[in-house]
């Protein structure tokens, strides 16, 4: 059975996790929040927390954590739809879907595939075949062995056939290996290990299933990013990078960065709100997928013209889909990578608190290409921020950029809107 993620997400808004998780252990009242003896390990110091606002729980000590589903499945061992079914029942939600349960079979053995080649990946990391992976994400990327526990981070070794075996002693086939893009075949029908010599990023969907890999070529080896091709769960276009980690910490606002390292380099520092796209240009659905999740986005992709472009394109991706963003810009450095190494946390946070709302950064990028001392090159200027102002039908929205545009350009915003009325002959 498959259930919309639709329907669960307003299945889980309906819960209320306080009186779901008070039905099993006893919960005392904590400020906003609620704390328990932790029903999944002993201790005699109470160190699990119930989030009432946001629906979640955590253990401090034994480090279980999730929504109400994770909580239903852990405690009474029921499988995903079964723990859903449970509490759409418990809120009164019908739960209907035209997927057979051979569908949904065949969703759950590609869930439990990724989830055993992660293992293996993981495993290796800290094997002596993965020494210098390790040493890689440790000294090159300077993460903690914590950060990369938490993150299930590993290693592919550089062998043609040791996954694939992995995965035939674990019972899968042949055929799902290649399916589920773990592994190739050529024109002879020999399959071989899609991912070699490459430190492995596990990537989840909001749910926490990891649905593909993205791999980072150790050494000269090419292309140096490569991630899982298109399978039954997963599809590019729907996924984001460490969503499923973010969702918890960026109710209010959510950091939308390039590449998975430069959302891993945030995370390692505590900014546990970041998310990054898996190497393609930000899609609608991955934008409607934020705006389920966060009330704000900050874009913070490479400085390069390249991470430019692409920004002003998620600009108008995000107000399309009419959610409020913003735009970091960070100096002297390519990536939030590269800024948090060299200038550490509390830069960027400020770097965060001097964001700049769309139209000034699509401003800045077009005043950049002139020079305004010269008059006919203001002019040039201005018909250019004119054409960016029309864009926009809202008349109060006119008039707040064009007096922003009026006070860099030193002329009227009156001026700017005549011309805009003129080109769309209303004056």
């Amino acid at each position: 059975m498959n259930i919309p993620n639709e329907l669960v997400r307003e299945i889980i808004s309906k819960v209320n996790i306080v009186e779901l998780i008070g039905d099993h252990i006893q919960l005392n009242k904590n400020g906003k929040n609620y704390q328990a003896l932790c029903p999944f390990h002993n201790e005699k110091t109470p160190s699990f927390t119930v989030y009432a606002e946001c629906g979640r729980f955590r253990c401090f000590g034994c480090g279980e954590k999730g929504d109400a589903i994770t909580f239903l499945m852990k405690k009474e061992g029921l499988s995903y739809p079964a723990a859903v079914k449970k509490l759409a029942d418990r809120v009164g939600v019908v739960i209907q879907t035209d997927e057979t349960d051979g569908e949904q079979k065949k969703r759950n053995r590609g869930f439990l595939l990724n989830r055993k080649a992660a293992e293996f990946f993981y495993k290796n990391l800290f094997a002596p075949v993965g020494a210098k992976a390790l040493a890689y994400l440790q000294n090159e990327r300077k993460l903690s062995v914590e950060t990369i526990k938490t993150l299930g981070l590993g290693y592919a070794p550089d062998s043609f056939d040791q996954l694939k075996r992995y995965l035939l002693k674990s019972g899968f086939s042949e055929r799902e290996f290649v399916e589920y893009s773990l592994c190739n075949q050529n024109d002879n029908g020999h399959t071989y290990d899609a991912f070699r010599n490459r430190v492995m990023f596990p990537i989840q969907d909001t749910y926490g299933d990891i649905v593909a890999f993205g791999g980072r070529a150790l050494g000269n080896g090419s292309p140096k990013y490569l991630n899982s091709s298109e399978t039954p769960v997963f599809h590019k276009c729907q996924h984001l990078y460490g969503l499923n980690r973010a969702k918890e910490f960026g109710k209010e606002q959510m950091i939308l960065c390039e590449g998975y390292m430069d959302a891993i380099a945030l995370n390692s520092v505590g900014i546990m709100n970041a998310v990054a796209t898996l190497g393609t240009a930000l899609t609608t659905k991955q934008a409607e997928l934020l705006k389920k999740h966060t009330k704000r986005v900050l874009i913070n992709f490479d400085s390069d013209n390249a991470g430019q472009t692409a920004t002003e394109r998620a600009l108008a991706m995000f107000e399309k889909v009419g959610l409020n963003t913003r735009v970091i810009t960070l100096e002297k450095s390519k990536d939030p990578d590269e800024f948090i190494k060299t200038f550490g946390k509390e830069a960027y946070i400020q770097a965060m608190a001097q964001s700049v709302h769309g139209f000034e950064f699509r401003m800045n990028r077009i005043l950049q290409k002139y020079d305004l001392s010269q008059i006919e090159q203001k002019i040039e200027a201005a018909k250019a921020i004119v054409l960016l102002i029309a864009e926009t039908d809202s008349a109060v929205t006119r008039d707040i950029y064009a007096r922003m545009a009026a006070e860099r350009l030193e002329i009227s915003a009156e001026a700017i809107i005549r011309d805009i009325l003129r080109m769309e002959g209303a004056e």
